[in-house]
């Protein structure tokens, strides 16, 4: 993550120097010494980052390596302000008159504050060579992007095998009005609940059977009003204004209203505890009624406290079927698999253990990477004990460096949210994620298109979950919980990102306190999450991100 810090530092300070030239008058000079001095430390820092697990003292480099280039975008950022404000201010007269309003004394503090920077960062480079971090070829790292991978033959496509069994038994109880009203599916984290619910939604014979279909995730963090609120909606779209108006009570009636007199199915996806199903139920259980409920949990506790007799349990997938998953994400076009690469793809395998989500994962890495080099990979960063969590976070090392801040940056919003492409698409642009080379500049690519190969290049590593429009692009975007929670993870161990969940006003001054803690204990978080609806009076370094 230091390397994309840095490189994007280095290339916005790179064309400053082309570009904007006129805003670093009087220190030009200095950032001009800067600049080189990013160049070569930047040399340094895919070695450290590989070396960093193993080796405290490098990861405490790459870790101030990270703060100081924030400090000298910081410091770039407030002067060019600065020198552009006062351009506006008198653009009737010579560049000498506003360059005069920047006062000897502001350019001098500046210039001391660039050449202090650039002191620390050569200092920190050679204190990288001393701990043996070795210098990339110049020539192979170029200030850009690097699109290297390849892309699958159907990238945007739901990869699903092995469930044949559970799609029949699951059609079967919904269509049988004489069986369970509400059937849960049961499994792990990544074992694929929400993509069932979907596959059996999508049968011929249930629609046939159902003239309603409405669904709402519930997660850790939910709002009994929204979720009503939103199955009505899907419900009985030719009333959205009088529904959107209606307070609990009323959604609720109208809700056991809407289930009597239509035959409906309601997916409520990813329930936690037994509270939120307490607090729902309610409305959603009515008798007399053909309307069905499906509930995904990985909780087995609330899967028999919902209903004990409608419990369907999701497994693992078994070595062929995590074989056959596995090709159909690794293996974009018919292809010879040689007797290597089954061995190799065996022991891999093991360390997924029969989860589908980190199958898809691993086939994101495998399709952009040799085999053996994931081998190496996985033999040299984990135990001989099989870790999930260990072959998803992997997928993250391995991302291109321009790539990294925009995972992370999903992140800032809300669990199980549906993030629309554009906006996120424009959120990067904005936050300077994304850029145009020289070769994009030549072929007239916008950075728009290119922002949109970003997010299909995560979507292709199986890192990120998309739904499409009906011209095939994509129409949102959202991460797994255990995807998530890596995002969550390493953003906090980048600093890039800290994330507080806000439910009350009345919480605000606790929050506050928890949040300004927490911020405290790590002063160079770059940015602040705020999800609901209350925004605490807190002063952090860096940008506040806010989901209403």
């Amino acid at each position: 993550m230091a390397e994309a810090v840095v490189s994007s530092v280095g290339r916005a300070v790179g064309n400053l120097l082309i570009d904007e030239a006129k805003f670093l008058l009087g220190v030009e000079g200095r950032v001009e010494d800067l600049y080189r001095e990013l160049r070569l430390i930047r040399c340094l820092l895919r070695d450290a980052d590989a070396r960093r697990e193993h080796n405290e003292a490098v990861g405490e480099c790459v870790a101030q390596l990270r703060d100081f280039a924030y400090d000298a975008e910081d410091i770039i950022e407030r002067y060019t302000l600065r020198v552009a404000l006062k351009k506006e201010q008198y653009i009737t007269r010579a560049c000498a008159c506003f360059v005069a309003k920047c006062t000897c004394v502001e350019v001098h503090m500046v210039g001391t504050e660039i050449e202090d920077l650039k002191s620390r960062i050569s200092n920190l480079r050679t204190s990288m060579l001393a701990f043996g971090v070795q210098p990339a070829n110049e020539g192979d790292r170029k200030w850009g992007r690097d699109l290297t991978s390849k892309r699958t033959h159907s990238p945007f496509g739901e990869d699903f095998v092995g469930r044949e069994d559970s799609i029949k038994e699951l059609v079967k109880l919904l269509k049988d009005e004489k069986q369970q009203r509400v059937i849960s599916i049961w499994g792990t984290g990544g074992v694929g609940k929400t993509s069932l619910a979907r596959k059996v939604l999508a049968q011929d014979d249930v629609k046939k059977n159902f003239t309603g279909f409405a669904w709402a995730c519930v997660s850790q963090e939910y709002d009994v009003k929204d979720i009503l609120m939103e199955i009505l909606l899907k419900l009985i779209p030719n009333q959205n204004e009088s529904v959107k108006n209606m307070i609990n009570h009323e959604l609720s009636e109208k809700l056991q209203g809407t289930l009597k007199e239509k035959s409906c199915i309601v997916v409520l996806d990813d329930i936690w505890t037994k509270e939120a199903w307490d607090s729902l139920q309610d409305a959603l259980l009515v008798e007399n009624t053909k309307s069905k409920l499906l509930i995904t949990t990985r909780n087995r506790d609330v899967a028999e406290y919902i209903n004990p007799q409608g419990i369907h349990e999701l497994r693992c997938l078994s070595d062929p079927e995590s074989w056959d998953l596995l090709k159909k994400k690794a293996f974009p076009e018919t292809k010879e698999i040689t007797e290597d690469m089954k061995k190799l793809a065996h022991e891999l395998l093991m360390k997924c253990e029969g989860l589908p989500l980190a199958i898809i994962v691993l086939g994101g890495l495998l399709s952009v990477n040799k085999w053996k080099t994931i081998h190496e990979k996985i033999n040299l960063h984990f135990s001989d004990k099989n870790d999930v969590s260990k072959v998803l976070a992997l997928s993250y090392d391995d991302l291109p460096w321009h790539l990294k801040p925009c995972f992370l940056y999903l992140g800032s919003f809300p669990e199980d949210a549906k993030i629309l492409a554009t906006k996120v698409l424009y959120m990067w642009i904005a936050e300077g994620f994304v850029s145009l080379n020289a070769y994009d500049k030549e072929r007239e690519i916008s950075v728009e298109d290119v922002a949109e190969q970003y997010l299909e290049e995560l979507v292709n590593r199986g890192m990120v979950q998309v739904r499409l429009k009906l011209s095939g692009k994509i129409k949102s975007c959202h991460l797994h919980d255990l995807m998530r929670d890596l995002c969550i993870s390493k953003a906090l161990q980048e600093s890039f990102l800290s994330i507080h969940n806000i439910q009350q006003d009345n919480e605000m001054e606790n929050c506050s306190a928890s949040m300004a803690l927490n911020v405290g204990s790590s002063c160079k978080i770059r940015r602040l999450s705020l999800n609901r609806n209350v925004i605490p009076s807190l002063k952090a370094r860096g940008r506040t991100l806010v989901h209403l």
